[in-house]
């Protein structure tokens, strides 16, 4: 069984409000990364592969594969579902991933599909999260050349699945929360 790495990208390492209104039609950005669209959109700035891998590992390999593990998506307490129509129109998302140098070369990847979302009726319910796992990571795997630098910016957008457009929420209140996406890479000889 070949070696493997783990690369985990949460949003809250870019910033820890869980107050709606902080990420409605804003862009939050400092030098960890930027939430926007909406919490759409989410890159990490300066993500170190030789660090995440080690020197060892970095060194030995030209090219690494990467799966997508695991993508988890918290509510927040103000986060509501408007009604059904919307339910079904705007909480199956795909996941798109870009900022590694892809072989062959592509600016994002499809990492998930149809990632649902159950969201509550009424604010502040617990009984809502998205979460996609393939089991034995059987998921989408893709190869990215080792890059230049050290260091890349990594983006996730969530494209609503039918339209392959962003999200666009009614209100703050329907904002979801912190995202959190767990790869596994592996490097290819």
């Amino acid at each position: 069984m070949a070696e493997t790495r783990n690369l985990i990208l949460y949003t809250q390492w870019i910033s820890d409000s869980t107050n709606a209104a902080d990420y409605y039609n804003t862009t939050i950005s400092n030098s960890v990364g930027s939430i926007s669209n909406n919490r759409s959109t989410n890159t990490w700035n300066n993500v170190n592969l030789r660090q995440l891998m080690g020197d060892t590992y970095y060194n030995s390999y030209s090219k690494f594969s990467i799966t997508l593990g695991i993508a988890h998506q918290n509510i927040l307490n103000t986060t509501y579902l408007a009604n059904t129509y919307r339910r079904i129109n705007d909480y199956f998302v795909d996941l798109y991933l870009s900022g590694l140098q892809f072989d062959p070369s592509l600016n994002d990847v499809l990492i998930s599909s149809g990632f649902s979302m159950s969201l509550p009726v009424v604010a502040g319910q617990t009984l809502g999260y998205g979460s996609t796992i393939y089991k034995n990571h059987t998921g989408p795997t893709y190869v990215f050349n080792k890059p230049q630098q050290d260091t890349v910016n990594i983006t996730i957008n969530q494209k609503i699945t039918n339209t392959q457009q962003l999200r666009i929420p009614l209100s703050s209140n329907e904002i979801l929360g912190h995202s959190m996406y767990f790869f596994e890479i592996k490097g290819i000889l």
